[in-house]
């Protein structure tokens, strides 16, 4: 691996987590200032969905649109909501269905 007078390091062998937190730190960016704009209660809601590369498409789309982060470092989109559905999500996919 090589660091770059920018500090950027070259190494692709390195996790895409570690780019993650990277591109964060050289906007000054922490796991609570994005919580707060996410409307998360916990910072480690953030650190998980960047350690983990899941995240909810709306995230998403305030990572790429409001602090313009780089595709290649864009958490892929999960698929939300887990559990059981609740009483009005099952009527909505029976009726749909029908």
């Amino acid at each position: 691996m090589s660091i770059q007078k920018n500090d950027t390091p070259q190494d692709d062998s390195l996790p895409l987590s570690y780019h993650r937190r990277h591109w964060m730190r050289q906007r000054k960016l922490t796991n609570g200032k994005l919580a707060k704009r996410f409307g998360l209660g916990s910072d480690m809601s953030v650190s998980k969905m960047m350690n983990k590369g899941l995240a909810l498409q709306k995230y998403i789309n305030i990572l790429r649109d409001e602090y313009n982060m780089p595709d290649n470092l864009l958490p892929k989109p999960s698929r939300g909501k887990t559990g059981p559905l609740s009483k009005a999500e099952r009527a909505a996919q029976v009726s749909a269905l029908a």
